[in-house]
């Protein structure tokens, strides 16, 4: 009997695509990744990889913060039809000049229009708002929170006031805030924000970046794919490897520092960073504030009231015929609250408590914290805000999570698992099309709730038992 040859497991075309399993994904995108468009020499300037290397572009400053760009700084793109589409004003004015550029090469012949993707470049997809995308994130979690962890397991009657539900939210954080961030910077810093929040980038084709074979035949082997990445680096620009239709301004480019300094002079790009983007953790209190007060008021109003056990009552003597003992219920009802009556009454030093606990759910650290560990690091916070102030404390609780988190790219691109079923509901939901909903800001959250006639049982703005701002004082 002949010995039979080993299978030929060879790959030859780029076949890489969501859904495979895990070998064929690993092979087929290994392929891709080292036959096209190599990062090394010679074209190491004209391309970036999200990826596997520069998968914060855009989202972090060179400290490590979550940033988001100041809308008082894009400016329009030229498109093709209706649509209205932002960039940074920088990026903008170059990819105007790049645009006339392919315009002037098309009269001149230096490129082929018919059957190409590069004929023309009009812009897709450019900046897309972070407040908007995280709104739509947020509701989905919210919803999930309610429906799969509030009303399924039946702890809806432990939520009696604002403090209980902001503690019942968190303990839900516990469980998912790993994969499913809450605040703003975790949600910047995971992998479900997209990196288009910056406004460095411009899409021309809006397309899944998951297919490799389209981006060979249709993009990397399109007869004007040479000229237009040779064009994009004179200009200022890197092109996307991973998605060759997309643009990346390369802050690093003579010629687009060029276009910077149109807007002012800085000695760094870090200092043009600074005036352009805002920090995201110094606003992160705020922005929860806002949330949780907005989440409690519509579950007080999807939920207006929970019945718990009161006082025991009974119907003749002990050990008397006819005796009669039964539980009786307490109806509690849950009243909206004002953001000024949060405010009056839960200080800084609880929202300060409130976002270390959530941070470092998002940060993974509660896997390997003790309860003594935690009450040491909420006293050194509490510590830097008497001392300093509270901006200081809440500095403190950031450079602290950036340490737990230690931008660790296997974490961040990780497959989302945590929660069991929780996570893929929470995934399903947020699939879904985007709820129509006011945007809450920091200075006023706007809510839909009209008054009950229910006569109140007592206010429902007081402590939960369970967090005392007071506690490590």
């Amino acid at each position: 009997m002949k010995d039979r040859k080993p299978l030929n497991n060879k790959i030859f075309t780029a076949q890489g695509k969501n859904g495979l399993n895990a070998i064929a994904y690993y092979k087929f995108r290994k392929f891709y990744k080292d036959k096209y468009l190599q990062i090394d020499k010679p074209f190491e300037k004209s391309l970036i990889d999200f990826w596997y290397q520069k998968p914060f572009f855009g989202k972090v400053d060179t400290g490590g913060n979550a940033i988001f760009i100041s809308e008082t700084n894009l400016k329009q793109l030229r498109v093709e039809g209706d649509d209205t589409i932002f960039a940074v004003d920088f990026v903008a004015d170059a990819f105007n000049d790049l645009q006339m550029h392919f315009t002037e090469a098309a009269f001149q012949r230096k490129i082929m229009k018919e059957g190409s993707s590069y004929a023309s470049l009009n812009p897709q997809i450019a900046w897309a708002p972070v407040n908007t995308i995280y709104h739509n994130y947020l509701t989905a979690i919210y919803k999930s929170f309610v429906k799969n962890y509030i009303t399924s397991r039946g702890v809806e009657r432990r939520i009696g006031n604002f403090g209980d539900f902001v503690h019942m939210f968190t303990l839900f954080l516990r469980d998912v805030g790993i994969d499913f961030p809450f605040t703003r910077t975790g949600y910047i810093l995971s992998n479900r924000c997209p990196n288009t929040i910056c406004g460095l980038m411009i899409d021309l084709a809006g397309t899944s970046h998951g297919t490799d074979l389209k981006k060979v035949n249709s993009y990397i082997k399109d007869r004007n794919f040479e000229f237009f990445r040779e064009s994009a680096k004179n200009f200022g620009f890197m092109v996307d490897r991973n998605a060759p239709w997309r643009l990346v301004a390369d802050l690093s480019s003579p010629k687009m520092k060029e276009y910077i300094s149109r807007y002012g002079f800085w000695s760094s790009t870090d200092e043009m960073v600074e005036k352009y983007y805002y920090k995201s953790y110094l606003l992160d209190i705020q922005m929860m504030k806002a949330y949780m007060v907005e989440f409690y008021n519509s579950f007080a109003m999807d939920i207006p009231y929970t019945d718990c056990a009161g006082m025991i009552e009974t119907r003749g003597e002990v050990g008397a015929v006819g005796f009669q003992e039964r539980i009786a219920k307490k109806r509690i009802f849950r009243q909206k609250v004002t953001r000024e009556q949060v405010d009056e009454l839960y200080g800084p030093a609880f929202w300060l408590q409130t976002y270390l606990f959530i941070r470092m759910y998002e940060s993974g650290a509660s896997a390997t914290w003790t309860p003594q560990r935690f009450k040491n690091k909420i006293k050194k916070v509490f510590d830097f805000y008497k001392v300093f102030d509270f901006d200081t404390a809440l500095g403190y609780i950031n450079d602290w999570a950036k340490d737990e988190m230690k931008l660790n790219l296997a974490k961040m691109l990780a497959t989302a698992t945590a929660g069991g079923l929780l996570a893929s509901d929470i995934q399903k939901v947020q699939d879904q099309d985007p709820v129509t909903v006011t945007v809450p800001s920091v200075e006023d959250v706007v809510s839909s709730y009209q008054k009950t006639e229910e006569k109140p049982h007592e206010s429902n703005v007081g402590y939960s038992k369970i967090y005392d701002p007071d506690e490590f004082n």
